[in-house]
């Protein structure tokens, strides 16, 4: 029995981490409808991914998603205003020292920080209720605890 998280999963939380770290800062230098663009489309990536590496059955509704998701993009670029914002070094910076954008930045680390520690508290337990036949089955995590590493 082992005591730590998988590294494969410390390595996709930070890749998470850093790709939402970009995200919030593609927000303030693009379009919104480009941010969102981008977040929909990590949706069919997703789902592709999934099905590759944990072998997730990939159903009739998600291929209809998928398509509709890709339709949505399509329809949004072609009808989107393509002129860019600029947003030279120094205001980015400035933005980002803006009271109200330090405080929603700690609110969101603390929402994170809070939903890791309970991830984690809920993976010791269960790994400490390991099966005697099969001491490699550790039982589901609640629905609290999924919904959460949906959260995270």
């Amino acid at each position: 029995m082992h005591n730590k998280i998988p590294s494969i999963w410390v390595a996709g939380l930070c890749s998470f981490a850093i790709g939402n770290v970009c995200d919030f800062v593609a927000l303030g230098i693009s379009p919104l409808s480009v941010v969102t663009l981008i977040g929909s489309w990590s949706l069919v990536v997703s789902t592709f991914l999934a099905n590759i590496f944990a072998n997730e059955v990939v159903s009739e509704y998600d291929i209809a998603s998928i398509v509709l998701i890709v339709c949505g993009i399509v329809l949004t670029v072609i009808g989107s205003d393509h002129r860019p914002n600029e947003w030279p070094l120094p205001r980015l910076i400035n933005h980002y020292e803006e009271p109200k954008v330090i405080i929603l930045l700690a609110i969101l680390a603390s929402i994170l920080a809070a939903g890791l520690i309970a991830i984690h508290l809920d993976f010791v337990a269960r790994e400490s209720r390991v099966s005697p036949d099969d001491p490699r089955v550790i039982e589901r995590p609640s629905k609290t605890i999924r919904a959460l590493y949906v959260i995270v």
